[in-house]
């Protein structure tokens, strides 16, 4: 039985994947290398760091990337919620009184905007972001998925990650999690009533 639900963030509860990013920043630079942009936003440093490493990573060693950190942060204050997964799963799941929390992969810059901006501790508990200080692990690390375990005391068979990335989803269900890859609102849905959640 599923006691507590665990959402990403980028492309799951927020249009500000990696991917959507990328393609806003190749319509202002069109030279814009895939390969070295994924370089420097999968970058260790840049997901762990609770001081916040963007901008001196952009300014030192990914500086022919081309693009500042504010035009980059920016792009990702703007991004949208996706409204329908916020509004008829996440909020209908916690009308129902099944906990929900947030476990994703963020930079210190991005995990400060959005628990201040979106308020992401009213309605997701615990809020876990990568870059915390007490924390410093990526979702391919499967021991962040231990942590989370640990810190709402539940084991791991009863507990569910929603994620976009099916390397996550994998090493979720390798730390004995249950998963969904999501891909859209309407298969989210009945995979959540098939698990008897909505």
């Amino acid at each position: 039985m599923i006691r507590h639900t665990f959402f990403d963030v980028g492309g799951v509860l927020r249009e500000a994947s990696v991917r959507s990013l990328f393609e806003e920043l190749k319509k202002r630079h069109p030279n814009l290398d895939e390969n070295r942009y994924r370089a420097f936003m999968w970058d260790s440093r840049t997901l762990t760091d609770p001081n916040g490493t963007i901008e001196r990573l952009l300014n030192t060693e990914f500086g022919d990337l081309g693009f500042r950190a504010e035009e980059l942060m920016g792009l990702f204050r703007a991004r949208p919620r996706y409204e329908r997964v916020w509004e008829e799963i996440a909020k209908e799941l916690r009308r129902r009184e099944r906990p929900v929390g947030i476990l994703s992969d963020q930079s210190a810059e991005g995990a400060e905007f959005l628990r201040f901006e979106y308020g992401l501790p009213f309605l997701f508990d615990p809020v876990i972001f990568s870059s915390d200080r007490n924390v410093r692990l990526t979702k391919e690390d499967r021991r962040i998925f231990d942590l989370a375990r640990d810190r709402v005391g539940i084991e791991a068979a009863d507990l569910l990650m929603i994620d976009d990335n099916p390397r996550v989803v994998d090493v979720a269900r390798g730390a004995g999690w249950k998963t969904i890859h999501y891909t859209d609102h309407e298969s989210l849905r009945r995979e959540l009533v098939s698990y008897g959640l909505l």
